[in-house]
C-alpha cells in the first residue's frame, strides 16, 4: 500500500450501528470512499448530475489516484481508478459537452499524464500536478 502520509489508515468511528473502522488514506478526518460498492458509485453519480443541473462546469477530482482499494496491491493508480474516471468523464461529456474533468493525482509526471487516457479510452480533460519542491 502507498500512502503519502504517516497516519492510521483504519479508524474507529461511532456509529448508530455501534463503532466502525473506515480507510483513511490522507487522515482521520478525510473518510475514503467504497467505489467498490455499487451503491456509492450510484450515490457519487447522482452528486455529479445534481452539480451539473446546477450549472457546475468544472469537476476536480483530488488525490483520484487512490479512489480504488485492492488488498495486495499498492492501491494507486489502479486500473479500476482509470475506469471510474472515464466513467465520469462519459457522463460529464453525454449530460453536459461543455463540462470538464480535472483529475490531481500528486504522483510522478509519468504516471500523472496517464490520467489523460488515450485515443480509445479517454480520461480527464485536464491533470493538476503538484510540484514538491
Amino acid at each position: 500500500m502507498t500512502r503519502p502520509r504517516t497516519n492510521e489508515l483504519l479508524n474507529r468511528v461511532n456509529t448508530k450501528k455501534g463503532d466502525k473502522y473506515v480507510w483513511c488514506t490522507f487522515s482521520s478526518d478525510q473518510i475514503d470512499y467504497d467505489f467498490s460498492n455499487s451503491e456509492v458509485l450510484k450515490e457519487f453519480i447522482k452528486i455529479i448530475i445534481f452539480y451539473l443541473k446546477q450549472g457546475a462546469t468544472v469537476f476536480r477530482f483530488d488525490a483520484v489516484a487512490f479512489i480504488w482499494k485492492k488488498l495486495g496491491s499498492s492501491c494507486i493508480n489502479l486500473p479500476e481508478t482509470h475506469e471510474i474516471v472515464r466513467l465520469f468523464r462519459t457522463i460529464l461529456d453525454y449530460l453536459s459537452p461543455k463540462a470538464i474533468l480535472v483529475t490531481e493525482t500528486n504522483t510522478p509526471a509519468r504516471e500523472n499524464v496517464t490520467y489523460f487516457g488515450t485515443l480509445m479510452k479517454h480520461t480527464g480533460y485536464i491533470i493538476f500536478l503538484f510540484h514538491r519542491y
